[in-house]
């Protein structure tokens, strides 16, 4: 009887086990096999495509199951599966209104692109890796409408030059502010770009989500993610610079090397991310240089006893020696700094990012904090710039989804800045108090956003407070048709440095403002966009948007004679004022597309902005110099036409086209920019040349009132799937610019990299 037990026992397990099979399926695109696809259907379990595009699933035997397969960016597919079937690969098609474009800036929650309220561009990693760029910067000014002057970032025309105090522009890594707490400053060279996988750049105020230091727009660098399938990028490369002979310094071949490197990988339930970047740039002008050693780490843990929660670090510490000037000799010198006087500053820069994220079912709970140091031990062969800084940083969020048609986001933010430098003359405690909430809401091809927040800042003991608020709409028109339209209010506080810094480069000053005010005012915005497709596998965007920003009590960095003229002290130098109202108003025209045309795979990113930034009470009084005499903008102006803003653009206009065919890639940028047509009169007036002799800025701009136009090529090609070489010439034609007033650009720059990764 046992034996016949046990007979029955193996006939019975037998049995079961043939009820059901296992059957393997894989997505492709082409031949590019797609991970993340969601398979679903009646009495199986939903599951997900790994790494390489294939999922298994258990289906029962002798029967046939229809399989749901879906994932952004693609047509659903349905699909059968017959009662003997073990094996599938499927082809999905990408979907024209669903371009596979996912950001999280604008709501702070995924979305696609093209259903965003506002004027939103991404930057995608491929940029990075083909231009090879010394830091962030050149990156992000690839977008359409941007430029960085001095590390100031300006966003259609938003911002002019300010010597590194404030910003209108918030830039983030991964949702947390990466500015100092004295300058509010962007600290550029703390990002770490080379374990970049997304950058988003919002174009217009976002203080509603985002706080102070967003009136102008938010740039936020998303890093690398660990996947199940681990990654590795190193980099290493050798340049030169070549200046133009007329302007060669000496015989010295300046050159610049470093190396990069990214690895990511997902271990069980956590997931590792390690990037480094070493620099070694001898720089292009006399005595000026940058040594940069960088390492970035970020920790991520999923606890499979509390579904749902995910804890996380992210560290970065960078080591950096940098030595730049203010002014140039004189035209006819103009890689050698004003009276060969660099300032250098060299310290240890850090920040510790802890994290905590809490989601079931429809409800997320989100902790973020930050603590950003900063030390500057900045010195000239005259001058003790040191300045040191600490954020503590703290955000809590909560967010409620409801059937993927309402998202509610709410929290608040407590932050905690320290600052002591000679330059302030004291110690500086700043506090920063906020609270926001904001609803976005869809309903079939409509989508609507809205938010508000209060925010309370304080330096020392003296206080500023403000509430905004934001609101944006989006309908889907036709297949691949969106139109939007969004206002945001902003605000923005002066910083510690720009109320009081003290100091001097040689004998140019800068002098503090501890009366300043802060600025307010809003953006408003109406855009379209259209979906494009080129055959089967290329895809694209065209995006047209028509703005206005308005500013009240606008801070901006005024060159003037401040003080009364000594033996030792000219009287000449910076200081930031409020210049009243001001009125941005233009329009921007931008293209994105990528996919297959023939046999090459083609990217593309080209844009056009005008703006006019327009003073609107030019002959009010918003200062006074040493006399006594009323400063106004008419009076302080080179060029008061038009009533143009100090340190604009009015035209920019930028493309990237990149061509890989077969084992060959072939790239080339081209920007330009128009004249400068305002500009501080003193640099131009004859008081400049009494009391910096030579210095020769009206000649420079004279030679260039054409503008700008700087070409970028580079070529690459694969030895092995693995390992890529590539020739990068930046600035090709040599061409002679100038960014801003006494300060010339870079020469033609020749760069070999090495990359290999998988």
């Amino acid at each position: 009887m046992q034996h016949l037990y046990a007979l029955f026992f193996c006939v019975m397990v037998s049995g079961a086990l043939a009820q059901t099979r296992t059957v393997q399926v894989c997505f492709f695109e082409g031949k590019q096999p797609i991970p993340g696809v969601v398979v679903q259907g009646e009495g199986i379990v939903p599951a997900t495509a790994d790494a390489k595009g294939c999922v298994q699933i258990a289906i029962s035997s002798n029967q046939s199951v229809q399989l749901h397969c879906s994932l952004m960016g693609y047509v659903s597919k349905k699909v059968m599966v017959g009662p003997q079937e073990t094996q599938l690969q499927i082809l999905l098609e990408p979907n024209i209104t669903m371009l596979q474009t996912v950001v999280v800036s604008a709501g702070k929650f995924e979305q696609r692109v093209e259903e965003t309220t506002v004027s939103l561009d991404v930057i995608e990693p491929y940029l990075v890796q083909a231009k090879n760029p010394l830091d962030i910067r050149s990156t992000f000014e690839q977008s359409p409408g941007i430029n960085v002057t001095d590390g100031q970032a300006n966003i259609r025309g938003g911002s002019g030059w300010s010597y590194g105090t404030g910003t209108r522009v918030l830039v983030l890594v991964d949702d947390m502010p990466m500015i100092s707490a004295d300058a509010n400053q962007v600290q550029w060279q703390l990002i770490p770009f080379e374990a970049l996988q997304q950058m988003e750049v919002i174009k217009g105020a976002s203080s509603a989500l985002y706080g102070t230091s967003a009136l102008n727009g938010i740039v936020n660098i998303r890093t690398l993610d660990a996947k199940d399938a681990p990654s590795l990028q190193l980099n290493l490369f050798q340049g030169v610079y070549t200046p133009p002979s007329q302007f060669a310094l000496d015989n010295r071949t300046r050159g610049v090397s470093g190396a990069t490197f990214s690895y990511a990988e997902k271990i069980n339930r956590t997931g590792l991310v390690i990037s480094g970047n070493f620099l070694n740039d001898d720089g292009y002008a006399y005595d000026q240089y940058e040594r940069r050693g960088r390492l970035h780490a970020k920790l991520d843990h999923d606890f499979k006893a509390v579904p749902g929660l995910r804890a996380g670090v992210t560290a970065n510490v960078m080591n950096r020696g940098v030595s730049n000037t203010l002014l140039w000799q004189g035209y006819d010198q103009p890689y050698i700094p004003l009276d060969s006087n660099a300032t250098l500053t060299e310290g240890w820069d850090f920040y510790i990012d802890p994290r905590l994220t809490y989601q079931r079912r429809q409800h997320k709970h989100t902790y973020k904090g930050r603590y950003l140091e900063v030390n500057n031990n900045a010195r000239s062969p005259t001058q003790n710039f040191e300045n040191y800084s600490k954020l503590f940083y703290h955000e809590y969020q909560f967010q409620q989804f409801l059937n993927e048609t309402f998202v509610l986001t709410a929290g608040g933010v407590a932050s905690f800045g320290n600052s002591e430098s000679a330059l302030f003359r004291g110690v500086y405690n700043t506090t920063n108090y906020a609270g926001y909430a904001q609803a976005d809401i869809k309903y079939k091809k409509l989508a609507a956003s809205a938010g508000w927040r209060y925010e309370f800042f304080q330096i020392n003991d003296r206080t500023f407070q403000r509430p905004v608020f934001r609101a944006g709409l989006n309908a889907q028109l036709a297949k691949a048709s969106f139109i939007r339209a969004s206002y945001g209010g902003g605000f923005r506080f002066p910083s510690i440095a720009e109320l009081h810094t003290f100091t001097n480069v040689g004998t140019i000053f800068v002098y503090p403002n501890p009366d300043l005010e802060p600025e307010s005012g809003y953006s408003a915005e109406i855009g379209f966009k259209q979906g494009l497709q080129l055959g089967p596998k290329w895809k694209g965007f065209l995006d047209v948007a028509g703005y206005l920003m308005a500013y009240n009590n606008m801070m901006e960095f005024s060159f003037a004679q401040w003080n009364q003229p000594t033996l030792t002290d000219l009287g000449i130098g910076f200081r930031s004022i409020n210049v009243g109202p001001t009125n941005i108003a233009g329009a921007e025209i931008t293209f994105t597309g990528q996919g297959q045309i023939g046999a090459m795979d083609v990217r593309i990113l080209a844009g056009y902005n005008y703006s006019l930034p327009t003073a609107l009470a030019p002959d009010s009084v918003y200062a006074t110099n040493y006399r006594g005499e009323p400063v106004t903008y008419l009076n302080s102006s080179s060029n008061p036409s038009n009533n143009i803003l100090k340190y604009r653009y009015q035209h920019i206009a930028k493309t990237d086209v990149q061509v890989d065919y077969k084992r060959f890639t072939a790239g080339a940028s081209v920007r330009y920019n128009s004249f400068m047509q305002n500009i501080d009169e003193i640099f131009e007036g004859n008081i400049i040349d009494v009391l910096l002799p030579g210095v020769g800025i009206k000649e420079s701009r004279l030679d260039t009132q054409s503008g700008d136009w700087i070409f970028d090529l580079r070529i690459g090609y694969k030895i092995t799937d693995e390992l890529k070489c590539s020739i990068i010439a930046n600035n090709l034609t040599n061409r002679i610019y100038f960014p801003r007033p006494a300060m010339i650009g870079p020469p033609r720059m020749w760069m070999f990299q090495l990359n290999y990764g998988f």
